[in-house]
């Protein structure tokens, strides 16, 4: 049975069960009434439309989502930069095939003269650029630029013995002028090779162990002009020819050459 009274079930669609101190009203509400109460929104929803939910809807979460600890997410440290130093040219290279300003000439340290290679170097190798400082003794070289009338070399240095030294200029294993100074014998000597030593030219000897002196040798169209100590001293005509035909400047003996130059 159907309860009565209060309690009977609502008439004519009335709300049930009826709220709290009042009666049962209609139900569903008329056009739509609220339920539940109106802070949970329409119900049921307008046609088309998406039903409500008690409370007033989804806010949003208590205090938002903020920056992440610390500041937010920045940039790398420092960032990416260029490579320290950035990129140079490649090692070992020089720009225009040459070695760069202030080496000195190939093979040799700036200001000096390596020790010289050994044999005829006809044209080829290394060729010293003047002034050359202290050579080693025995010292050999291709004249540099090449030898012709109007060449000059210029030798300064000091005899350490009383068997003297020796200047040629040479062409492979011929000697175009052997210069000879020989202290102990009070002379100079003059030659040339060439299959073998020919007749020898004696002159007063003016070097002397100890003391130093500056010899200088000019090469002439058919003679060697020499000087000691800016005196001029007997030339050297030449028997091989052309006069320019040796390649080599060699230095041996007992000397400590200081320095030679070639103009």
């Amino acid at each position: 049975m159907y309860p009565t009274g209060s309690h009977a079930p609502p008439e004519k669609g009335g709300q049930y069960p009826p709220p709290q101190g009042g009666g049962y009203g209609a139900y569903p509400p008329p056009s739509g009434g609220a339920y539940p109460p109106p802070s949970g929104g329409a119900y049921p929803p307008p046609p088309g439309g998406a039903p409500g939910y008690p409370g007033g809807g989804y806010g949003a979460p208590p205090g938002g989502y903020g920056a992440p600890p610390g500041g937010g997410y920045g940039a790398p440290p420092g960032g990416y930069g260029a490579p320290p130093g950035g990129y140079g040219a490649p090692q070992g290279g020089y720009g225009g095939y040459g070695p760069p300003p202030g080496t000195g000439p190939v093979g040799h340290p700036p200001g000096g003269y390596a020790p010289p290679p050994m044999g005829n170097m006809g044209n080829f190798g290394p060729q010293p650029t003047g002034p050359i400082f202290n050579p080693p003794i025995p010292f050999q070289a291709p004249f540099p630029g090449g030898a012709h009338p109007g060449r000059s070399v210029i030798v300064k240095g000091v005899i350490t013995g009383d068997d003297g030294f020796t200047l040629n200029f040479k062409c492979g294993e011929e000697n175009n002028f052997h210069f000879n100074p020989r202290p102990n014998q009070g002379c100079v000597v003059y030659n040339h090779n060439q299959h073998g030593w020919g007749t020898e030219e004696r002159h007063q000897n003016p070097f002397h162990p100890g003391q130093p002196f500056e010899l200088c040798i000019t090469i002439e169209p058919n003679q060697y002009k020499v000087f000691v100590n800016h005196q001029p001293f007997p030339s050297f005509n030449a028997r091989m020819f052309p006069i320019e035909k040796f390649e080599l400047i060699q230095i041996g003996g007992s000397v400590n050459v200081q320095e030679i130059n070639f103009s």
